[in-house]
């Protein structure tokens, strides 16, 4: 990603930017990988046929109205959705409006080099949609007020965090202080296509299924022409990514991109390069996955369309496949285990900016979005896991739609086995680099050992970059 350091010279707050990488010369596929976007980004929901929108009670006579600018992460499709939740606030404190502002881009690190553009020219929005891919650099830089005095001796919120998974809660926490609060959050299971199996006469999978298992039901799933030649569907699909492929893979095969504080590169672990072979294989070898593409939307209409049995996700496909009026029947499952069998996951908050003038109007907004009734609505548009408990457990708010096995999304991080997407300071050229390799691999132009010894070294090169201050540590990382 291309940084943005351009500050005006009075400018307290740095641009949210990384050091460049610096690539190491290496075969490259015909076309490179374009980021694309990241998985625990919620999906954008299609803009529906009615929603509501609240009509602001007048604030008192005399009395000036606020407004909140929000920037989020989104091309601009769910802006009747966050209209109508802040239409809600607003109609109950009159004396605040919300302006949303969308931010397209094609990763997370996109999104955040676009936000220090804007930051650099003076015009920071009060509260920002961060991930926990952007919390440490957001952190590092000074930018993210810190929740603590806001927070202190709140019941509210004492109430909200006691709903609220310890592990989502300490996302945000980093060297003892709250940032955010997670509002949802996104993890990685197998979806597949009930009616394949049922056609390939297999039974649907186990929670407890292997590597292997996963592999020969994927064998199974494939179906070739009787004279040969490409297969007119395909056991299991994914694309070049990072968090909503690769990193399932490497986690169960009992290794990790980065080492455990995020401050070191682990990519030429021998256990990676065996799962990155073993994603190469699929594609090449055993031929029971097609060509991936770049972008993930692109491999779920694979699924839509019936040309791929399995494929990953969060909970963001529940909505994607509901958009695209998916008729079959699908269900989901644990990611098949390797070495280990871990979850992965991402957490999504929102931080108030420490440049922000109207703090207090910032924080009654954060607060808000606390609240269950916010959690209940995003809860039934399926895009995305609800932070609260009592929300993803609530089967009026979670089974409207499928998966019928929706109970093992909060399951998943309520196991001992969940673990973080690695999101250090410098994610978004980390996660550049590795998918430019990972890419070179899946195209089959090098072999996993040398593709992911050269993304080690130009990884290393960057986390070795990393300024002092930058040196923050999650809770998360204990």
């Amino acid at each position: 990603m291309r940084c943005s350091p351009a500050l005006s010279a009075g400018a307290a707050v740095l641009a949210a930017c990384t050091p460049a990488a610096n690539p190491t010369p290496v075969p490259k596929p015909t076309e490179a990988p374009k980021p694309a976007a990241a998985a625990i980004k919620p999906a954008e929901a299609a803009k529906p046929t009615e929603v509501p929108k609240p009509v602001a009670a007048a604030p008192a006579p005399g009395k000036a109205v606020t407004e909140i600018t929000y920037a989020n992460y989104s091309a601009g499709a769910d802006r009747p959705l966050w209209e109508k939740v802040g239409g809600d606030f607003s109609q109950k404190f009159p004396q605040y409006t919300v302006k949303y502002t969308p931010i397209a881009g094609d990763s997370w690190g996109e999104y955040f080099d676009k936000l220090a553009t804007q930051i650099a020219g003076g015009n920071p929005p009060d509260v920002v949609r961060v991930a926990i891919e952007g919390t440490l650099l957001f952190v590092s830089k000074g930018l993210a007020l810190p929740y603590d005095d806001l927070m202190k001796g709140d019941k509210e919120i004492d109430e909200f965090k006691k709903d609220v998974n310890q592990r989502l809660l300490d996302t945000f926490v980093v060297e003892g202080k709250t940032y955010e609060f997670p509002l949802d959050w996104n993890n990685m299971v197998i979806f597949y296509n009930v009616g394949h199996f049922k056609e390939a006469g297999i039974p649907e999978p186990k929670g407890d299924w292997t590597f292997d298992q996963f592999l020969d039901t994927a064998k199974k799933l494939t179906k070739r022409p009787p004279g040969g030649g490409d297969p007119e569907r395909y056991g299991f699909g994914f694309a070049i990514q990072y968090f909503a492929a690769a990193m399932p893979w490497i986690f169960n095969s009992g290794s990790n991109l980065l080492s455990d504080d995020w401050a070191k590169s682990n990519a030429n672990d021998p256990k990676l390069i065996e799962a990155i072979t073993f994603m190469r294989d699929l594609v090449w070898e055993h031929k029971v996955s097609p060509k991936p593409p770049n972008n993930n939307n692109d491999n779920q209409n694979l699924f839509v369309s019936g040309k791929i049995s399995m494929m990953g996700g969060g909970r963001w496909p529940v909505l994607y496949l509901d958009q695209q009026k998916f008729s079959g029947e699908y269900n989901v499952v644990a990611w098949p285990k390797g070495r280990e069998q871990v979850t992965e996951f991402g957490v999504g908050g929102f931080p108030i900016m420490k440049a922000t003038k109207k703090q207090d109007a910032a924080w009654a907004w954060v607060k808000y979005l606390t609240n269950k009734e916010v959690f209940e609505y995003f809860a039934e548009l399926g895009s995305s896991i609800p932070g609260r408990r009592s929300v993803a457990y609530d089967e009026k708010s979670m089974a409207k739609r499928p998966p019928k096995n929706w109970k093992l999304y909060y399951d998943s991080i309520e196991a001992p086995n969940a673990r973080p997407v690695p999101s250090p300071p410098e994610y978004n050229v980390v996660e550049s680099i590795f998918r430019r390799y990972l890419g070179v691999v899946l195209a089959n132009e090098q072999p996993a050992k040398n593709a992911m010894e050269a993304a080690h070294k130009e990884i290393s090169d960057t986390l070795a970059k990393r300024p002092k201050e930058w040196n923050v540590k999650s809770a998360l990382l204990k």
